[in-house]
């Protein structure tokens, strides 16, 4: 039968990196794990080789014993703390009492029940001795924490003239004092100190969970770690540590950007790219005479076709955006979808944009009023110049908003949301689609002329998609950066395919 039982560590000594504590008591009661316990005296035999664990996990060793002493009131040991990382978190957690707890496992021999139903030890082996928060027995406490060190006690500072001789600086904080009256020495690693020293994170420079992650390893990483849980548990209450309890952060709740349309590459034909290279599409010019009325007897004259082309330069977009690690690790990973969604939004607008340009640019130019009637008229010439008919309008957002709102004559609405009677168009719900002349206006927000009556195949946009990503280190170990990169263009194919009625004055004509 295995029992464990936990006391507490009596001594630490930094320098000579040695913790002191009972392991077994004699005739007390505890409550082990196999319930409430009392080992006999001369009951345990201590083998030559007790290892110090952590937790009773046998991969996490920080020591072993090296002396026991037997007494009528116990076993105290005396154990060397290993020189690791973890042997150094071990002794300043015993030091600053946040983990001093000794807990035994022990290999019982032989036992029995006593009246009260109390389990009687009479024969065990310590098998070994592990380091844990909370023990058993309370009562016995650290007691001695001292180490010897080479620095010279600050000498006094003499009074000033005129004040009283006998007036000296008073430390800040002793911490050196031993209870037994022994001497006043200074730890070779300093006792952590609630009011000496700041609070090791909330300043940017270090995360206390990333830190937890490398105490195992990382030194400094274990004593900012130790410093901040004893600030913690010295507290009294929160506004003690208004540094350790910083305002919570809920990214959960956040509420994200909304998808940006994009109304003209939508409405055009799309394609894909991969590069910046500039490549050259194959357009309609013009023709004539290529079919005639025929002649008996005699070939026709050749008729004439011309081709041109149409450079496309594509245009490389990217973006950077740098957060602290704090951040992300006071965070959940929605915060990751945050960012992305924030880099892909803006995005989706400069590439609209972009696309928007590019085809107006290479659009025909008419005049008209931005009215209703206007753009129907401009949907007939368009058939009459094409010779097939718009299926793409695209309007300005302040054009949009004068076609919602116009009225006839008998100021009655030109597109009614209800009851359209001898009316040229309707409008949806929440004004958010228009129709004119049974075709669909798109708002068109990245418009700078008032309305665009055009087909879609005589259009293109190109994208190459936007690759993302997220290092850890390319910006230092303060920063995690999150980028993006992509390729877009867009060109009219035929012009006459394509028709814009500029804005007057820089806004859509109303």
């Amino acid at each position: 039968m295995r029992l464990t039982a936990n006391y507490r560590v009596t001594a630490a000594d930094l320098e000579a990196r040695t913790i002191t504590g009972q392991v077994v008591p004699f005739g007390a009661t505890g409550h082990t794990s196999a319930g409430p316990t009392v080992v006999d005296a001369a009951a345990v035999t201590v083998p030559d080789r007790v290892p110090l664990l952590v937790s009773h996990d046998d991969d996490r060793p920080v020591g072993r014993m090296t002396g026991h002493q037997v007494t009528e009131d116990g076993i105290t040991a005396t154990f060397r703390i290993i020189g690791t990382s973890a042997g150094d978190s071990a002794l300043l957690e015993a030091a600053e009492g946040v983990r001093d707890g000794l807990s035994v496992g022990l290999d019982v021999d032989t036992s029995r029940v006593d009246e009260s139903g109390a389990l009687v030890i009479t024969a065990a082996t310590l098998r070994e001795v592990s380091l844990v928060t909370f023990p058993a027995f309370d009562a016995a406490r650290v007691t001695d924490v001292a180490a010897t060190h080479t620095d010279p006690t600050p000498e006094p500072v003499p009074a000033e003239s005129g004040e009283d001789d006998t007036q000296q600086e008073e430390p800040t904080v002793d911490d050196t004092t031993t209870p037994s009256g022994g001497e006043v020495v200074a730890a070779a690693l300093p006792r952590i100190t609630v009011t000496a020293e700041a609070f090791p994170y909330g300043n940017g420079d270090h995360s206390m969970f990333r830190d937890m992650i490398a105490a195992r390893y990382d030194d400094d990483a274990a004593r900012r770690v130790h410093a901040a849980q004893a600030m913690i548990t010295a507290a009294a209450k929160s506004a003690d540590v208004a540094d350790v309890i910083p305002p919570g952060y809920r990214p959960d709740l956040y509420v994200a950007e909304q998808p940006v349309p994009r109304p003209f590459i939508d409405a055009f034909a799309r394609y894909g790219i991969t590069d910046a290279t500039p490549f050259k599409v194959p357009a309609f010019g013009d023709s004539a005479n290529m079919v005639r009325s025929h002649v008996e007897g005699t070939n026709p004259a050749a008729g004439t076709l011309t081709v041109t082309d149409v450079t496309v330069t594509p245009q490389a977009v990217s973006g950077i955006y740098d957060i602290s690690r704090e951040a992300l690790d006071a965070s959940n990973p929605s915060l990751d979808a945050i960012i992305m969604t924030a880099i892909r939004e803006d995005y989706a607008a400069l590439s609209e944009g972009l696309c928007a340009d590019a085809i107006l640019a290479g659009a025909t130019a008419k005049t008209g009023p931005s009215t209703t009637l206007g753009i129907m008229g401009a949907a007939s010439d368009f058939m009459q110049a094409r010779g097939l008919p718009a299926d793409r309008i695209l309007a300005s957002g302040d054009t949009f908003t004068a076609l919602v709102t116009e009225k006839d004559g008998g100021n009655r609405p030109m597109n009614p949301f209800a009851g359209a009677m001898n009316a040229d168009g309707s409008v949806s719900s929440a004004a958010s689609a228009l129709s004119v002349g049974g075709l669909a206006v798109r708002h068109a927000w990245a418009a700078t002329a008032a309305f665009v009556v055009a087909r879609s195949a005589d259009a293109a946009t190109w994208e190459s998609g936007l690759r993302t990503w997220r290092w850890e280190e390319v910006a230092g170990p303060a920063n995690i950066r999150f980028a993006a990169f992509g390729y877009v263009a867009a060109a009219v194919l035929r012009p006459t395919g394509v028709v814009k009625v500029p804005a007057v004055g820089g806004t859509a004509a109303k």
